[in-house]
């Protein structure tokens, strides 16, 4: 219930950031409240259903080490992804593009 009431407060305190800048910079306050709002749902996946006492000290170090783990495994991923990417044969299938291009030739003759 309490992180409810304090993503509730920080989403007010946002709000009325932005309106004081005058939406100036309005994309950056967009980009900024999406990270936070994925770091947050991250932190809710990694401590739910553990029963964790986040009140004591042995809680607290306990969600760090998972927070902490579950992001640096995040990121492996996203490497291991775009390294990936990466590897792939982006040019495309040349025979399907000389194909066309041959069916052109033929139709303008």
């Amino acid at each position: 219930m309490i992180s409810i009431i304090l993503v509730l407060v920080g989403l007010v305190g946002l709000f009325f950031i932005m309106k004081s800048k005058e939406l100036k910079h309005k994309g950056t306050w967009i980009l900024i409240f999406l990270i936070v709002l994925i770091l947050y749902a991250g932190y809710i996946s990694v401590i739910a259903g553990k029963n964790i006492d986040i009140n004591s000290t042995e809680g607290v170090e306990t969600v760090i080490k998972l927070y902490t783990g579950w992001l640096v495994h995040g990121f492996d991923n996203v490497k291991t992804l775009s390294g990936q990417a990466v590897k792939m044969d982006w040019k495309g299938n040349s025979s399907i593009a000389q194909k066309s291009l041959a069916e052109k030739a033929n139709q303008k003759k």
